[in-house]
């Protein structure tokens, strides 16, 4: 069970035993539960609950805080390889580099760093069929 279901499940029990036990000493004492007793039960119950929620709401924005921070990060990254990405295109398109073939799907490229050589070799078409 994840822990913060555990923390409310926790909670549920601990006011319903405060409740069940209210409810236990007016039946010791011989008297029915009165309508006190009945609204400290509850006030107890709506307390629990109270504490769970702001439990797991102190969770949640620890979690939410935490994956803003990491969504900066991979921005910033993303930022980085679209700077990287921009620059090689560039420096591809300078040296005369077919970037439009080079990217149509079913296309090989051979790179030779020796030569410093790019070959594009076109992709397979099929015939026309009858």
């Amino acid at each position: 069970m994840p822990e913060r279901a555990r923390d409310i499940v926790e909670l549920v029990i601990a006011a319903g035993g405060g409740a069940g036990l209210t409810g236990m000493f007016s039946w010791l004492n011989g008297r029915k539960p009165g309508e006190a007793s009945i609204l400290a039960a509850t006030a107890q119950l709506q307390e629990a609950l109270n504490k769970a929620a702001e439990h797991q709401m102190s969770g949640l924005r620890e979690e939410v805080a935490s994956l803003k921070a990491e969504i900066v990060v991979l921005r910033g990254e993303l930022a980085n390889e679209a700077q990287r990405s921009n620059s090689l295109e560039s420096i591809l398109r300078r040296n005369g580099y077919d970037l439009s073939a080079a990217t149509e799907a079913g296309a090989f490229t051979v790179i030779d760093p020796g030569n410093q050589t790019a070959t594009i070799t076109p992709p397979r078409r099929r015939g026309k069929r009858p």
